[in-house]
């Protein structure tokens, strides 16, 4: 956890794509791409 971090509202394909490459937990690049090919909305949620 970082006690600092900030939320953001959106975010681009290719900032996902790079995010989930360098080790992101809740991002898989596979269903980043696929979102990218069909214009898909996606949302990581809080539990």
């Amino acid at each position: 956890m970082v006690p600092k971090a900030k939320r953001l509202d959106k975010v681009a394909f290719e900032e996902m794509l790079e995010m989930a490459s360098l080790g992101a937990k809740v991002l898989q690049v596979r269903s980043v791409e696929l979102g990218m090919v069909h214009s898909t909305d996606l949302r990581a949620l809080q539990l």
